[in-house]
C-alpha cells in the first residue's frame, strides 16, 4: 500500500513537468500528437512494469532483481545518452 502511495505520488509530480517539456520542445504543428506519444509511453511503461511484476513468482528471487538492476542501469545509461540532446533541443547552458 505504501509503495502504491509512493508510485502515484512520484506520478503526479512528474506528469506535469514531463507534459511541460513536451509542450516546450515540439514543434507547434504537432504538440498535441506528442502529448499523445507521451501519454502512450506512459501506457507502455505501465504494461511493462505489470508484465514484469509477472516475473516475481517465474523467476528466481536473486535473478529477478538482477534483471531489474540491468534494466535501470540500462535506462540510466540511456538517459545519459540522452542529455546532451535534450540540453540542446531545451537550450539549456552549461
Amino acid at each position: 500500500m505504501a509503495c502504491a502511495f509512493v508510485l502515484t505520488l512520484g506520478e503526479i509530480f512528474f506528469s506535469p513537468i514531463g507534459l511541460s517539456l513536451v509542450t516546450k520542445i515540439s514543434p507547434a504543428r504537432i504538440v498535441s500528437m506528442m502529448m499523445g506519444a507521451w501519454f502512450l509511453s506512459s501506457f507502455f511503461g505501465n504494461y511493462l512494469s505489470g508484465y514484469l511484476g509477472t516475473l516475481w513468482e517465474k523467476m528466481h528471487k536473486g535473478n529477478f532483481f538482477l534483471l531489474m538492476f540491468l534494466l535501470s542501469f540500462a535506462v540510466g545509461l540511456a538517459f545519459f545518452a540522452l542529455l546532451k540532446p535534450l540540453e540542446k533541443a531545451v537550450g539549456e547552458k552549461d
